[in-house]
């Protein structure tokens, strides 16, 4: 027998995000996916449209204009109508402290920027699974809640019935009260004496009763019989007569008698009960109990009435039927009951039974196992109610079964995939389903596969269970095997005779199976990833019950699986990404190497050239603008570079201990120049309350200003710049916020110009007038702002000014790091009285390598070089260099592993080294201030990066060695 399923959804997603990039990226993606799609670009709007639609998911953009995405979520979760919908946000910031509020607002999961396609779809789909399965699991708890109101109803029915019954027997009583039977004395059928009830009972007085023999008051037809009965030496019990009265009209009567001593005679005593109405109830009776006999064959359930003092019982057809026997295959006697019981049930079932015959219990109702003729066994609800005597003690019984069976198997099978199954994912989970659902249906093996190859020619067992225990996993090619026929999309049953069914197959021979049910699984694209297999040594039977157990198996373990593909494959797609982005840091730091070394000479030699004495002006002038073009093109190359840098998530903050108030008055300095040159007019303007020391990355925080602020001067061409810094919290444990405003008096930016502000490349219309800038500065300050815990706004007047602010994280510090003074003299030599200073240079680039030569021997000191990380360090040993210029990037050895191995030799711990231990300087083409704590860690002292100043060489010497200079 074979049975067909097939899955058709399709859902609504809901996007609210203010960019019309990423609406259209995820709208095309979804609805190429299958979804229907809804969109709005502002909180407001979404919760607008949400009062007149429910979709099945919203994706939400965390930063939007109006209220932003954790706002909107707070609304949405505290309105009914929209409070049980998925929210899954979107954000390009990946702090922890934004997820976690995101969650606690109600959302379920978050989705990074920029978009991974792939994640983004298996992230949706696996919410809605989710909400697919919890509302299958609310329509099983609805339908549970339905069957409890229908037993409570059913139990106040009965509760009627006994009220009933118990009214009937009041009024029974008080019927056989009211009624007494005749008594005749006799002797040899003369009629000695009689009392008022036979009087009345015959029509006779008790004067014309007495002398009267028996026959006249009994009809012909019975007056054999009665004196066959009288005859009798025995007492006489419940002979039925006719009986004559006074009027003629004759009526049936039951006798009793016993012998007696009457007035000194021997006598029989005879009691005369009229049976008139007796038979006129038995009739009643009869036809009552035709109809009730056609009522219960009639009935869905089973109907049993237990006389309890004679053990008699009515079990009605349908009670039979129930576990699979014919009417006259159960004798109709309350050991009929018993007998069925399951075993492990009986004495639970019997004790429940005897306290509410005691009324321990207030309600005859209990659930239990009863013997099926087939050797199985059927969940049986039983309720019933008792008639009590006056002494209390109960002479009747009725009640009901009905079959719950597929009930218990659905609640059985919910609980095995809550308990056994709720809190397990991936191989643990598996397990879990195979062990629990070869439970449920009771069979000996049980197994989840999944596809090993992509034409879906070859499975693999993600769990098996085999008859108690879990297997190994196997493989195995579906050609020839039952499982084959489920790569038709249905659920697929053979009762028995599977091996005749597949001779070929292998696998069902070794198994001696005989029965297969099996199930594809379906994940939320409709596609078929792998299927649920329940197989067994015996012929198995369908049913309904069972069959819905293995699709609820399946729904979850087809979600399960679904999870796990799309964990597998987000897991391929991150080694994927981090492979590339090794390649790409790879190729960052030979391109940095490679730009950044021949731009060191050219600038190197512009320095040592323009130091030269009685150089004729016009050269000066030439020597000046090469500088300042170098100098552009250094900065162009460190904002290309760092901006690859951030595209490929590798910068991280670099935090230190800085006096904030000596950064600020060097960028003042250092900008003072350049607006002055404009005829600009540049303010500072420091709160009082402003921390001198703090701790966060001060190159970051650096280049932010500069970007900030020469931008403001580029763009200005009258009145003037202001820099405002002042503290926004100051009570702790609240963390230190810094802010931060550049205002400018300039043109304004164009309105059309303001999305596309922070965007790589991008310049306004201003900017392309200009001539200057690479379209880099903004977007590279916007990630360095979020990197520091804030994010940068722009509000801007056309021909008024332009102010940008921005508030970033610190940390308040007693302390700064020590700062390398820089000398704006011109150097000359080495001041006398010193030792003779031993310098290595260690750099590969022999163009590099002679302008350093130049520069330190024409200041004085000793010089030796190498060209690679090996002869730095036979130099090292041979010579005792003072210190190492050590390049990073050399052919042979280079100058990390150079490091380590002159290092390895020294007292471990930095800063432990002995006296005689060189100091190590790293020379890197690196433009990234992160490195500078990889160089350090492996025992370099201090780093310059290229191109280098020939002032910032010197005052390095001369902060490590303590040298001194003369100067011009």
């Amino acid at each position: 027998m074979l049975i067909h399923k097939k899955i058709h959804k399709k859902e609504q997603i809901f996007i609210i995000d203010d960019q019309p990039a990423n609406i259209k990226v995820l709208s095309d993606f979804l609805t190429a996916a299958g979804f229907e799609i809804l969109i709005a670009k502002t909180g407001e709007k979404a919760i607008q449209q949400l009062q007149k639609v429910t979709p099945d998911l919203i994706l939400l953009d965390v930063m939007m204009p109006g209220i932003d995405g954790f706002e909107t979520c707070r609304r949405l979760k505290a309105s009914a109508a929209t409070q049980a919908i998925p929210i899954i946000f979107m954000t390009a910031r990946a702090e922890t402290v934004d997820k976690v509020q995101g969650l606690t607002l109600g959302g379920v999961d978050y989705i990074t920027k920029p978009f991974q396609l792939e994640e983004t779809l298996a992230r949706i789909q696996n919410q809605l699974s989710l909400v697919r399965l919890r509302a299958h699991l609310q329509a099983q708890n609805e339908q549970l809640q339905q069957e409890l109101c229908d037993r409570e109803r059913l139990l106040h029915e009965q509760q009627q019935i006994q009220t009933a019954l118990r009214q009937s027997e009041e009024r029974l009583l008080r019927f056989f009260e009211a009624t007494s039977e005749a008594v005749l004395f006799h002797e040899k059928g003369i009629i000695l004496d009689a009392n008022l009830a036979a009087e009345q009972l015959f029509g006779y007085s008790s004067a014309d009763l007495i002398g009267m023999h028996l026959e006249t008051l009994t009809a012909p037809e019975s007056r054999a019989l009665l004196y066959e009965s009288l005859s009798l030496p025995n007492d006489i019990l419940g002979v039925e007569v006719v009986g004559l009265k006074k009027n003629g009209c004759s009526f049936w009567a039951e006798v009793s008698a016993k012998d007696i001593h009457y007035q000194g005679k021997s006598a029989r005593v005879l009691s005369v009960r009229d049976l008139t109405q007796t038979k006129q109830a038995d009739a009643a009776r009869h036809h009552s109990e035709i109809g009730f006999t056609l009522a219960a064959e009639g009935a869905s359930n089973g109907i049993w009435d237990w006389n309890i003092q004679t053990g008699e019982a009515y079990l009605s057809p349908r009670w039979k039927q129930l576990l699979g026997y014919v009417d006259d295959e159960i004798p109709n006697r309350i050991e009929s009951w018993e007998k069925i019981l399951y075993p492990e049930d009986a004495e639970r079932v019997k004790a429940y039974l005897q306290d509410y015959l005691a009324r321990k219990v207030p309600v005859y109702q209990i659930e239990f196992r009863a013997c099926h003729k087939d050797g199985t066994y059927r969940w049986i609800q039983a309720c019933g109610a008792a008639l009590w005597d006056e002494q209390g003690n109960p002479y009747r019984m009725a009640g009901s079964h009905t079959d719950i069976t597929k009930r218990k198997q659905q609640e059985n099978a919910l609980q095995l995939i809550a308990q056994g199954t709720g809190t397990k994912v991936n191989q643990a989970f598996f397990r879990a389903c195979v062990r629990y659902l070869a439970q449920a249906l009771q069979i000996s093996y049980a197994m989840v596969c999944g596809f090993v190859t992509p034409a879906k020619t070859r499975v693999r067992t993600l769990a098996l269970w085999a008859v108690n225990d879990w297997g190994e996993n196997i493989e195995y090619d579906l050609s020839e095997t039952p499982c084959e026929t489920l790569l038709q999309g249905t659920s697929q049953f053979y009762a028995s005779q599977l091996q005749q069914c597949f001779p070929k197959s292998q696998l069902v021979a070794e198994l001696n199976l005989d029965s297969f049910w099996g199930l594809p699984l379906i994940n939320s694209a409709g596609e078929m990833i792998g299927h649920l297999v329940a197989v067994d040594v015996n012929p198995m039977t369908h049913s309904p019950e069972k069959e819905q157990i293995l699709e609820i198996f399946a729904a979850r373990t087809g979600a399960e699986l679904e999870r796990k593909l799309a964990e597998d494959s987000l897991l391929k797609a991150k080694e994927a990404a981090e492979l590339a982005n090794r390649a790409k840091s790879e190729f960052l730091s030979k391109m940095s190497h490679e730009l950044r070394t021949p731009l060191n000479v050219i600038l190197g030699y512009t320095q040592e050239i323009s130091h030269q004495a009685g150089l004729p002006p016009e050269y000066q002038e030439y020597l000046d603008i090469i500088n300042r073009s170098g100098e552009h093109l250094s900065a162009l190359i460190n904002n290309v570079l760092e901006m690859a840098k951030i595209e490929s998530g590798q910068v991280t903050l670099y935090e230190t201990n800085f006096d904030l108030h000596r950064l600020l008055q060097s960028l003042q300095e250092m900008l003072q120049l350049k607006a002055h040159s404009k005829g600009l007019k540049l303010t500072f303007e420091q709160a009082e309350t402003l921390p001198q020391c703090v701790r966060a990355d001060e190159g970051k925080l650096r280049q932010v200003l500069i970007n900030l602020l020469g931008n403001a001067i580029k763009f200005t061409e009258k009145g003037g710049v202001i820099l405002r810094v002042g503290q926004a919290t100051t009570h702790y444990p609240l963390p230190t916020i810094l802010h931060f405003e550049v205002e400018d008096t300039g043109p304004g930016i164009l309105p059309d110009d303001m999305d596309s502000l922070f965007d790589t490349f991008a310049q306004g219309k201003r900017g392309w007038q200009s001539q200057e800038g690479s379209g880099l500065g903004l977007p590279i300050s916007q990630q360095f702002v979020r990197l520091m815990g804030g994010e940068i706004a722009v509000s801007s007047s056309v021909g008024q000014g332009t102010t940008f602010r921005f508030d970033i994280q610190v940390e308040a510090s007693q302390t700064a790091a020590r700062q390398t003074p820089q000398t704006t003299q011109k150097i000359i030599g080495l001041a006398s009285e010193q030792p003779t200073y031993r310098i290595l240079i260690v750099e590969d680039n022999s163009v590099s390598q002679l302008l350093l030569v130049k520069i330190f021997t024409s200041i004085g000191f000793a010089v030796q070089t190498a060209t690679n990380g090996q002869q730095a360090v036979d130099l090292w040993e041979s010579w005792h260099p003072h210190l190492i210029w050590m390049d990073m990037q050399m052919p042979v050895m280079d100058g990390y592993e150079a490091t380590r191995r002159i290092r390895g030799k020294q007292v471990e711990g930095r800063g432990n080294w002995p006296p005689n231990s060189p100091i190590i300087i790293a020379l890197t083409a690196s433009a990234f201030a992160e490195d500078k704590a990889t160089m350090l860690a492996i025992g370099c002292d201090d780093f310059v990066s290229k191109p280098f100043r020939r002032e910032v060489l010197l005052d390095k010497v001369a902060q490590h060695l303590g040298v001194r200079y003369c100067y011009q």
